[in-house]
């Protein structure tokens, strides 16, 4: 299945040689040498003739020494890419998760949300859960009614107002 005829296939098998599915035989399939395959597609090939099929300067043959070298080069080097991608979004979280250490609390949360916030959220919804971390769809009203803005109904300065005053 794996060809380069068009853009589409061509893609896809790139994908299959970057994410590592059966490269090797892919590999094995650029090495076969004569006879069996055919160096050139010309009318030294039975049937070649009555099948009306123009002449080409190429065949199906590969290359048994230069298939291996490009194929592992190619693994090592996506693989190489692929590695320092991952430990790229490890890094970003982590100086994500660093960085909400020195994070000022917001109402808005336009820096996301903080552990505190976070802690609030995870009281209202337990009241709930039922202990199951589902809420039925009947009960999504009400934990909108007790979690504070932007994901409840509840403005946190009129709460604080209000629990002041009793």
């Amino acid at each position: 299945t794996a060809n380069f005829e068009d853009f589409g296939a061509a893609m896809l098998t790139v994908v299959q040689l970057v994410t590592g599915d059966e490269w090797q035989d892919i590999m094995l399939d650029c090495q076969v040498t004569p006879p069996a395959c055919t160096e050139r597609f010309d009318k030294s090939v039975y049937g070649w003739e009555e099948w009306g099929l123009p002449e080409y300067e190429f065949g199906d043959c590969g290359q048994s020494t230069m298939a291996p070298i490009f194929f592992i080069s190619f693994t090592l080097v996506c693989s190489n890419i692929m590695l320092n991608l991952f430990i790229g979004m490890i890094l970003d979280n982590f100086s994500f998760i660093t960085d909400e250490v020195a994070q000022q609390e917001d109402d808005n949360w336009t820096e996301g949300a903080s552990s505190e916030q976070l802690a609030a959220m995870t009281r209202s919804f337990k009241l709930f859960d039922r202990g199951t971390t589902y809420i039925p769809i009947s009960s999504v009203i009400s934990l909108m009614q007790v979690m504070y803005k932007p994901l409840g109904f509840v403005d946190p300065v009129t709460l604080s107002v209000d629990t002041t005053h009793s």
